[in-house]
């Protein structure tokens, strides 16, 4: 059986050809745009990667919040965003609730982690989510 890389090995060689035999071969609006298209490159292998458990443990983690009525019957993940948004308006769920917040934070990681990974306040964020955990 003849093996293939997987998407996110193919994302980074594109990426990476666009970055070394593109981009310095090309000026002005069309190096600016290479440039757009490596990093959106990026984002989609980073999330790629991401994504792979993210969505199971965000279901179950919207799960745990208090305050969802009837989380069990929920069709999917945007329903359960649609009740957690409406338990929110309606004062059923406290914004301080530490498993809100304690997902909140988590959420806002992860796609920090995808979109900008090597932002400043991303390292911040991850040594203050750290020290509230107590790691």
């Amino acid at each position: 059986m003849q093996q293939h890389p997987d998407i996110t090995q193919l994302l980074h060689v594109v990426t990476e050809f666009l970055r070394t035999e593109i981009m310095p071969n090309v000026e002005g609006a069309r190096s600016f745009h290479v440039r757009v298209a490596a990093n959106a490159l990026d984002i989609v292998r980073r999330e790629v990667e991401q994504l792979k458990a993210f969505p199971a443990e965000e279901r179950e983690r919207l799960r745990t919040i208090p305050g969802l009525v009837g989380v069990d019957d929920a069709p999917d993940t945007d329903e359960l965003y649609d009740r957690l948004c409406d338990a929110l308006a309606d004062g059923r769920l406290d914004e301080n609730e530490t498993v809100l917040m304690d997902f909140l934070w988590e959420l806002s990681l992860h796609q920090l982690a995808v979109d900008q990974p090597n932002y400043s306040g991303y390292a911040e964020g991850l040594q203050t989510w750290r020290a509230i955990r107590g790691d």
